[in-house]
């Protein structure tokens, strides 16, 4: 239960008025959406191949999954510092922020996107992903 109180005046009188509410059912679902956000974690880390979750908007890195991280040799943290495009190897930096400007703007309509890049590791070695 959830009570909430406050203090009236009622009938010339100081008094106290109380709501009390069930919240079983909110207190239900607040644990089943902690135990499906923990499952949906479970797999996006336990996945092969890197995942990176990105702000449609912004391109601002959101998360990325244990692998995302292994192939580029960076923690999450420092994933999440890095400007967008800054780990690809082909083209000035202006380039592939606009590369990657045109491949978010296609998501953004709906399309699907296929990607095929050369990047660089954080200690700048050359790793050809798909």
């Amino acid at each position: 239960m959830e009570l909430s109180s406050a203090r009236i005046t009622y009938h010339g009188k100081v008094a106290s008025l109380s709501y009390v509410r069930d919240i079983t059912k909110r207190k239900q679902a607040e644990e089943a959406l902690r135990e499906s956000e923990a499952r949906f974690k479970q797999l996006f880390d336990s996945v092969n191949d890197g995942i990176a979750v990105r702000d449609a908007q912004t391109f601002e890195l959101l998360d990325a999954n244990r692998r995302s991280c292994e192939m580029y040799g960076y923690t999450l943290e420092e994933m999440k510092q890095l400007p967008s495009g800054s780990l690809g190897i082909d083209g000035s930096p202006d380039e592939r922020r606009q590369h990657v400007t045109t491949h978010f703007q296609r998501l953004a309509q709906g399309l699907p996107i296929l990607v095929q890049w050369q990047a660089k590791r954080k200690t700048g070695v050359r790793s050809g992903l798909n």
